[in-house]
Parts: structure tokens; C-alpha cells; sequence
């Protein structure tokens, strides 16, 4: 991993981003960049002194990180369309992560639009993180929910190209529904008969979950962290 955007709202959740960002960068020897967009549709005196706030507070944010991350971070504040310029910062930079924090929820705002890194995840072409809770060191665990497709396969891929899986244990998770059991029980067959079938659909889901991990080499000798099925 090269380089790491920590998009922050200078909000606590923001923080969140940003000192998960520094763990990694510090962690995997990474570059970090430190991203606060400002609102363009404002008057001038606002956006002026938003900026200036911003770059101020950005500023010293990287100061107190540098011994963190190894270096200072780099310090960048844009105007406009915040999931917009952070997916454009993120392909202009070519960041390898954008790490972000759970944004405020906005009921109705959140229903027709999606919430901030919703709108970052559907419009950037990067990985996106989401650092909810306060950081207090390396992720111990990981549990990633795959569906046998093509796109999860590429996310547990991806996940440890950057080494985001460098250290901690691994858990797949697949979730399923026996179909048939529902027709069964309406239609009153013996509840051992569908016991048996429910049976046999979980040990099917099993032996695909295993040949899944096989196949995106997730149990290979050497792979920090393993994978427990």
C-alpha cells in the first residue's frame, strides 16, 4: 500500500477516519493524505473562512500525527460536492484506501440520496473503509460476508493485496435461506423430513464456502490470519 485518504467532516466520526487512516499508514508504510471538502454552494466570506478553519485544524492534525505515520501527512481541503471531490481526490492521487467515518444520519436525506460514504462508495473507483468505532490499535478480527460471486471474491482479493488482512483471524460468513422449508411446512410434511432437507442444504452451503476459499486462496500456507469457515 502506497497512500491512504482519510476524508474527515472535522466532526468526532471524522476523527475516526482519520486516526484508523494513520494506523494503517503507519502500520503498512503507507503515505497519508488528509482530505476536508468545503461546501461551494455558500457565500464567498463563508467558504474563505471555512477553508482557512480547515486547512488550519488539518494543519495541525498532521503535526500530531507524523511520528505515527512516519512522515506528515499531506494536508488537502477542496470545494464542492463532498462525495464527489473525494472520489475524484482519491483517482487524481491514486489512493490505494479511502478511509472514512459513519456520518450522521439524516432520515430523509438517507432515504432518497444514501448517507455520505454510501454516495463515496457507489461513485469511487477505490476501496472505501468505514472506521465506526474509536481506534485502539490493529483490527483483531475480520469477518468477511460473501455470496460466492465474482465481486466477493475481488473484495477478499483486494483486502489483502493492501494488507488489510495482515494479522487478523479471518471468518467467512455465508448467509442462506432453505427455500424449500417454507413450502414444506405449509404444505405439512413431516417435520423430520424437513429437518433432513434444511440438513443437507447447510452442508451443501459448507462445501461451496470451502471450495470459495480455496479458490481466492485463503487458506494458503504463510496467509497471515488463516480462514475459519
Amino acid at each position: 500500500m502506497e497512500l491512504i485518504v482519510a476524508a474527515t467532516d472535522l466532526s468526532r466520526r471524522g476523527e475516526r477516519a482519520v486516526q484508523r487512516g494513520a494506523e494503517l499508514a503507519g502500520r503498512l508504510g503507507a503515505q497519508l493524505l488528509l482530505l476536508h471538502v468545503v461546501d461551494d454552494d455558500q457565500p464567498s466570506t463563508m467558504i474563505a473562512h471555512e477553508t482557512s478553519d480547515a486547512e488550519g485544524i488539518l494543519a495541525e492534525m498532521a503535526e500530531a500525527l507524523a511520528a505515527t505515520v512516519g512522515s506528515t501527512p499531506t494536508v488537502l481541503v477542496r470545494l464542492g460536492h463532498a462525495p464527489a471531490v473525494i472520489a475524484e481526490a482519491a483517482d487524481e492521487f491514486k489512493a490505494d484506501v479511502i478511509v472514512m467515518g459513519a456520518h450522521r444520519r439524516r432520515l430523509l436525506a438517507d432515504i432518497f440520496t444514501g448517507t455520505t460514504i454510501e454516495r463515496v462508495i457507489r461513485a469511487a473507483r477505490r476501496p472505501v473503509l468505514m472506521a465506526n468505532t474509536p481506534v485502539d490499535g490493529p483490527h483483531r478480527g475480520m469477518v468477511a460476508a460473501v455470496d460466492f460471486s465474482e465481486p466477493s471474491k475481488h473484495a477478499l482479493r483486494e483486502a489483502r493485496r493492501l494488507g488489510l488482512m495482515d494479522g487478523p483471524r479471518l471468518v467467512l460468513l455465508h448467509a442462506f435461506t432453505p427455500i424449500a422449508r417454507d413450502v414444506m411446512h405449509y404444505a405439512s410434511v413431516d417435520t423430520r423430513v424437513v429437518q433432513e432437507h434444511v440438513s443437507e442444504e447447510s452442508r451443501r452451503a459448507r462445501e461451496d464456502l470451502v471450495a470459495f476459499c480455496r479458490d481466492v486462496e485463503m487458506n494458503r500456507p504463510g496467509l497471515p490470519g488463516g480462514c475459519l469457515v
